[in-house]
């Protein structure tokens, strides 16, 4: 069920410009998948394509905000 979830956002989401590294981890009920991007790629400009390019993706967009609020 884990890899019916994650592969093909894996796929989508590695079409993305910038990706430099993907993982994901799947538990029962839950998938989670972390993109690291270049440095140079515009942080803003990634959350964008993250989220038009997956249906779920508005809360990913907001995890990477997020986390890079927290790194800041």
């Amino acid at each position: 069920m884990a890899s019916s979830v994650a592969t093909p956002l894996e796929r989508q989401f590695g079409r993305i410009a910038g990706v430099n590294q993907m993982t994901s981890t799947s538990q029962l009920g839950s998938t989670s998948i972390t993109m690291q991007f270049d440095l140079s790629r515009n942080i803003d400009a990634a959350a964008r394509d993250v989220q038009a390019d997956s249906p779920c993706a508005s809360w990913a967009a907001w995890q990477v905000g997020r986390q890079l609020s927290r790194a800041a």
